[in-house]
């Protein structure tokens, strides 16, 4: 979360002096009104899922109280929220409300909220009154506890998209007298063409990868185990054949394993990443033991009873 907030803090510093030239931080309110102005930022670069924003006041008059924002741009404000008719604080001859800014809830994003973040800080520094309760990123709200008239605030709505699960199932069918000695360690390895969590990046090939090791202890009663990379999810339009691709494979098998797998491979990866949705494949090694054959109590009876025939007649003849 951290490094989220760095890269929006590095990004600031270089936009939003280029933006102040061209828009206002915010509208200068009008006599007698105040304004919170609202900006929306995507970190995968989302330029089609429309949003709803929506401020509630506990008193006064806001028209409209919700505005649907496309395509928002890094840096300047989406819309600024007008409120007027302010009344005044019960037991005070001061007018005040108290407002809050929130967006409707978007599938596989984390939304926060900081009404101190970039230019909008000054704002708040001016104007101390307003009482931002959300002094760093919050989960709820861009709050305010004291909005009076001619108040200038703005509230900044940051949405990260999820890192989305890609599942790798490693199976061991073993078939046969003599399979429990079969070591089934594994090394398995996803590679995306986007950033993996938990991952590394490889310079080489321009991909992000994980290898994980696989011991005898990571399988359950069945062979089974299950290794997961979690991706980033970059957007692309509805409308588009392209995606955050995936695929999986693992190192050096045995000649006397036979490998069944759908995960892909580098030039035809087998699995997608999108917002709100990861994918999984399955690997399944196959080994097959034929044993020794062996003789039942009954097969080591005759075969007893037949040398014993056999040197009877040995002794006799040649004795």
């Amino acid at each position: 979360m951290k490094i989220k907030r760095v890269f929006f803090a590095l990004l600031a510093t270089l936009v939003l002096p280029l933006t102040a030239m061209a828009q206002d931080i915010a509208p200068t309110p009008q006599p007698g009104t105040a304004v919170i102005a609202v900006s929306v930022f995507f970190n995968n670069g989302n330029t089609g899922d429309p949003v709803t924003i929506r401020l509630q006041c506990s008193g006064g008059t806001i028209a409209p109280t919700e505005v649907e924002v496309v395509d928002p741009i890094f840096g300047q404000y989406e819309h600024a929220f007008v409120v007027e008719n302010i009344p005044l604080v019960p037991g005070s001859n001061l007018p005040g409300v108290e407002c809050s800014v929130t967006q409707d809830p978007l599938a596989g994003y984390e939304t926060e909220y900081d009404c101190l973040f970039g230019a909008y800080s000054s704002l708040v520094d001016a104007n101390p009154d307003l009482s931002c309760t959300t002094n760093g990123p919050s989960s709820e709200s861009c709050l305010y506890l004291s909005v009076e008239p001619d108040d200038q605030a703005g509230c900044t709505i940051f949405n990260n998209a999820e890192y989305q699960p890609v599942e790798v199932t490693k199976k061991w069918d073993i078939t046969g007298m003599g399979g429990d000695y079969t070591l089934t360690g594994a090394d398995i390895n996803i590679v995306c063409d986007s950033r993996i969590a938990n991952g590394n990046f490889s310079r080489k090939w321009r991909r992000w990868y994980l290898r994980e090791e696989l011991y005898q202890h990571d399988y359950d009663e069945d062979g089974v185990a299950v290794v997961t990379a979690w991706v980033f999810p970059w957007w692309y339009p509805e409308d588009s054949e392209e995606g955050n691709f995936c695929f999986a494979g693992e190192d050096t098998v045995d000649s006397s394993v036979e490998v069944d797998s759908d995960c892909g491979s580098f030039l035809a990866p087998a699995m997608e990443v999108f917002v709100g949705s990861g994918d999984s494949c399955t690997i399944t090694n196959t080994v097959f033991f034929e044993g020794i054959p062996t003789l039942s109590q009954y097969g080591m009876a005759i075969m007893a009873l037949l040398m014993l025939g056999v040197g009877f007649v040995g002794f006799r003849r040649f004795v």
